[in-house]
């Protein structure tokens, strides 16, 4: 996909990528300078939008697993594996309860 640059430095964002991104007039995208050189956009989410998202999201999540278990899950490791962390119980202070 190729767009014109404008004297005024602005460019077209082709539909297609509009369309991948969920952009809509009045959108705001940022863009990320990489290393290699590529030029990275992204659609700009408010905080507000971003809070909402993920309190809905939290409403979906089920952890029925402990919680090593499904960070190794997120992390791309296989959930069979035995997890990282060990999880044997910390011996109690001397002084305090168990």
């Amino acid at each position: 996909m190729a767009s014109k640059i404008t004297s005024k430095g602005q460019v077209t964002i082709p539909k297609a990528v509009r369309d991948h991104l969920g952009l809509k007039e009045g959108d705001e995208v940022t863009f990320t300078l990489a290393p290699d050189g590529r030029v990275v956009v992204h659609k700009q989410v408010d905080p507000a939008s971003r809070a909402r998202i993920l309190c809905e999201a939290r409403k979906h999540i089920v952890l029925d697993m402990p919680a090593d278990q499904y960070l190794a899950l997120t992390r791309g490791d296989d959930w069979n594996s035995p997890p990282r962390v060990k999880t044997k119980p910390r011996p109690a202070r001397k002084g305090r309860a168990a």
